[in-house]
Order: C-alpha cells, then sequence, then structure tokens
C-alpha cells in the first residue's frame, strides 16, 4: 500500500501550486521506484491559520475548524500531512 499525503489548498498560492505540490511526491517517489497516494481536501480554504482560537472572522474560523476535522481524519486513516498551498 502506497503512503498516503494529505493536501490542503488555499487562496494564498493555491490552486496555481497545487499541481506541483502533488506531482512533486509521485516524482520523488518514482525515483525511489515506489508510488504515493495524494488526498486533498475538497475545500478550497481562506487562510491557514492553524488554531481556532486565532481565527478573528468566522470564514477563517470555519477554515481552521475544517482543516482541522480534514486533517485529523487523514492522519487516523494513515495519510501523512501535507502543507497547504
Amino acid at each position: 500500500m502506497a503512503p498516503v499525503v494529505a493536501r490542503a489548498v488555499g487562496r494564498g498560492t493555491g490552486a496555481e501550486l497545487a499541481t506541483v505540490f502533488e506531482q512533486t511526491p509521485h516524482r520523488i517517489a518514482q525515483l525511489h521506484d515506489t508510488a504515493v497516494e495524494i488526498t486533498r481536501s475538497p475545500r478550497t480554504y481562506h487562510s491557514s491559520v492553524p488554531l481556532r482560537e486565532e481565527a478573528a472572522d468566522t470564514e477563517r474560523h470555519a477554515d481552521a475548524c475544517h482543516v482541522t476535522a480534514y486533517a485529523t481524519a487523514d492522519t487516523a486513516a494513515g495519510a501523512l500531512p501535507g502543507a497547504v498551498a
């Protein structure tokens, strides 16, 4: 079974770099004669604020809650945490 890397995409460098962030682990794995699986959160985040308590407005608060739940569920399923692009 291939390792799984969980990805979240934000509005910062987001969508235009998401493909690069997803292709890179595949290429590195290929160079080592192995495979990797990438999962991506279905949500595009407004912010990458890691803690709900630090999120001042409702969009950032909702993002923080969602990314926390997404990362927790994926890591519980064995995924390696990726970065928010």
